[in-house]
């Protein structure tokens, strides 16, 4: 069964819920029981068992309502706003260079398919070493058209990288502030010549 996260979610929040009423009402019906013989009230006993139980569903559903009903957030925003970007100037069979879409650590980076589950889309991560214009020819002759980098400053010696890529191609998107850029690889900007090495 393939389901997504969402729908995941949802799966379990209901049979949680389910369950969770079952034991309440039976705890509840239990109680109530007693109560009710102690005071000879059992002719209400039903209807204060259903009262109960619609009260605590109907409180269950209330708290987790975005959840279970609505949209859920994205775990990760400033990756899910760069999709939305890629989304909106991406082509038909484009494909992507990521940089900074994976996690630091000492023995190694791991790749981060976020981005590319959010934008729906395939490409490439350039990682420390990878980061030259010789590189990013071989990758836009395989058919990348955008380049989207992100999380830049925990990696200062990608800077000087970036910042030519900022000068080379036309900036589709950029916020500063959430260290974000999408840049179009098929349109140079600057006097170079569109040359195999960017040189």
């Amino acid at each position: 069964m393939d389901i997504d996260k969402t729908q995941a979610l949802v799966l379990g929040s209901a049979v949680f819920i389910a369950l969770g009423a079952l034991v309440i009402s039976t705890t509840v019906r239990t109680i109530g029981s007693k109560i009710m013989k102690s005071y000879a009230l059992s002719p209400l006993q039903p209807m204060v068992h259903i009262v109960i139980c619609i009260f605590l569903i109907s409180s269950l559903c209330f708290s987790n309502y975005r959840r279970i009903f609505g949209h859920p957030r994205p775990l990760h925003p400033e990756t899910w706003e760069l999709a939305q970007q890629i989304k909106k100037n991406a082509r038909p069979n484009a494909k992507i260079v990521t940089l900074g879409e994976y996690t630091i650590h000492k023995g190694g980076n791991d790749l981060s398919p976020v981005l590319y589950y959010y934008s729906r889309m395939q490409g490439w991560s350039l990682r420390q070493g990878d980061w030259n214009f010789e590189k990013l020819q071989k990758l836009i002759h395989k058919g990348a058209t955008l380049f989207a980098a992100t999380n830049m400053s925990r990696e200062p010696e990608s800077l000087p990288f970036i910042d030519k890529m900022r000068s080379s191609f036309k900036i589709l998107y950029e916020n500063k502030v959430k260290d974000i850029v999408l840049l179009d690889l098929t349109n140079i900007v600057n006097d170079r010549p569109k040359s195999k090495s960017f040189n």
